[in-house]
């Protein structure tokens, strides 16, 4: 396998063709064996390259970690349709990348998500938190560090319904693209 760590990525984007032959081989396939059509993804110059006939991927119930530590990730594209309704955890998702612009993130329906512990923590560019500003919390249990050492103050939210205020703040643990999180 690839170290992540030394692959330089700086972006993650969705091949508008389907992918030449040695990048559709069994060891560029990401998704789980159940999965009903296999993604693909593949490093070229900076990217990695993501394809599948299904157009819109569901990720896995534990997403954690998908693009974790991969430090010099500054944009992703054409994930915007991914279906997160049976996922529960995104935690540390986006920890320590170097992603400001959140656009590509607008569209994710996050109603089932449970844990956010540390999405964007240690993230020393993001700037605003355009693009989830309509993210459901409501059955969010967990949202630790979500944006620790972030350069945006959060101090605190404050929940209508309760007038209660949560403090987020954390730490984290490892660039790794989990073979588990995505499915078709």
């Amino acid at each position: 396998g690839y170290d992540i760590n030394n692959l330089n990525i700086r972006s993650v984007k969705k091949s508008e063709i389907e992918p030449i032959n040695s990048n559709k081989e069994e060891k560029n396939v990401v998704s789980t064996s159940d999965s009903e059509y296999p993604i693909y993804m593949w490093f070229d110059n900076g990217t990695i390259y993501w394809w599948s006939e299904d157009k819109t991927p569901s990720l896995n119930r534990n997403a954690s970690s998908m693009f974790n530590r991969c430090t010099k990730l500054e944009t992703i594209s054409g994930v915007e349709d991914w279906d997160l309704l049976s996922a529960d955890s995104i935690a540390f998702i986006f920890n320590v990348t170097s992603i400001s612009d959140l656009s590509f993130l607008k569209k994710w329906n996050t109603t089932n998500i449970k844990n956010m512990n540390g999405v964007f923590s240690n993230n020393t560019v993001l700037q605003n938190l355009s693009g989830i500003e309509n993210w459901s919390t409501s059955n969010v249990t967990t949202m630790a560090y979500l944006l620790y050492e972030s350069p945006i103050i959060v101090s605190f939210i404050t929940y209508e319904s309760t007038s209660e205020s949560v403090s987020m703040s954390v730490r984290v643990i490892s660039c790794s693209f989990s073979q588990s999180s995505l499915q078709m």
